[in-house]
């Protein structure tokens, strides 16, 4: 009976142990892409630091932005945006873990006014893959889909 017992309470605590390891994981992941979604307003050597040196995001107007030089490139063109820029998260993250990584799919969204005072609007889904260690999340890719829509809109920047 002991030795039952002890072995309920070994496999229980393993269980918790591996459950709270993968909470902190998630945690992670979960923090990491808040992150992502600040391109607008962090600086952009920190930003492309959320990716792994080789990270690679697949944006479907630039192409294949690999590495962390071309990720800052990449931030610095489009914080040149004129007018205001929303890009946030827009739904529930769905996280699975897999081959030792966590992937991530989440709904965004994504609304500028162009120099032409229409207003841009792009809302689709982020595929995102992370490598996770030591609590802490790196993004090792990121692939953007996405709808488009531009109503007119006369934007009054002094308004």
């Amino acid at each position: 009976m002991r030795t039952l017992l002890f072995a309920c309470v070994l496999i229980c605590t393993l269980s918790f142990a591996v459950a709270y390891k993968e909470d902190r994981d998630i945690a992670a992941v979960k923090n990491t892409t808040k992150l992502f979604f600040t391109v607008f307003e962090m600086e952009c050597k920190a930003w492309s630091n959320l990716f792994e040196v080789d990270g690679v995001f697949y944006h479907p107007q630039a192409g294949a932005i690999v590495g962390r030089k071309s990720l800052v490139d990449f931030c610095l063109s489009v914080q040149k945006d004129k007018g205001p820029n929303l890009f946030r998260q827009d739904g529930h993250i769905r996280v699975t873990k897999a081959g030792g990584q966590y992937h991530v799919m989440l709904e965004y969204v994504y609304s500028t006014v162009k120099d032409t005072g229409k207003v841009f609007t792009n809302s689709g889904y982020e595929s995102m893959i992370f490598k996770v260690a030591g609590g802490k999340a790196t993004i090792k890719a990121v692939t953007e889909f996405f709808n488009r829509n531009q109503e007119p809109y006369e934007w009054d920047p002094t308004a």
